[in-house]
């Protein structure tokens, strides 16, 4: 993992994981096939720079909806 605070730009983002994975002996196009990652805007500029597939994950974006749907039935 590496950590940023604060904006990024896509191409900054797509540099830090190819030097990442090359720490492990992994390249971005030729070793990666998808990759899972969040709604943020950047993310998804992220898919469409790369050769990988793209999983967007929505799971914490859902989850408030359900728990104030929750929440909602516990009063009623």
């Amino acid at each position: 993992m590496i950590r940023e605070e604060g904006s990024m730009l896509v191409e900054k983002c797509v540099a830090l994981m190819e030097r990442k994975l090359a720490e492990f002996g992994l390249n971005l196009s030729r070793d990666i096939v998808c990759i899972c990652t969040d709604g943020a805007t950047v993310m998804k500029k992220v898919g469409k720079l790369i050769d990988a597939e793209q999983q967007l994950w929505y799971a914490h974006g859902v989850q408030p909806a359900v728990c104030t749907t929750a929440d909602h039935n516990q009063l009623l």
